[in-house]
């Protein structure tokens, strides 16, 4: 029967992300995708950007976090809208 090591599991997870010099900005190495990691309005935020390319995926994470951003901003406009109705 073969033995485990603790946290060998953890280990081979850990290898297969890796960071990027961009921030919020992660790789896949199995996949080869792109995933955005953010944080808004204090949710964490995990998306895949659709793309193996660096340069595409630099765009889709400016765009993903500002259509997340605007997101927050019109939802908060939305509730308060409502709350002054009452």
């Amino acid at each position: 029967m073969k033995e485990r090591k603790a946290g060998t599991k953890a280990a081979d997870c850990a290898k297969n992300w890796q960071t990027t010099q961009y921030t919020n900005l992660i790789h896949y190495v199995p996949s080869g995708s792109y995933f955005a990691r953010l944080r808004v309005a204090g949710k964490h935020i995990c998306k895949r950007l659709k793309t193996d390319v660096l340069t595409v995926a630099k765009l889709r994470l400016a765009d993903l976090d500002r259509s997340e951003r605007e997101a927050v901003v019109h939802c908060s406009r939305h509730e308060r809208v409502l709350g002054h109705a009452s």
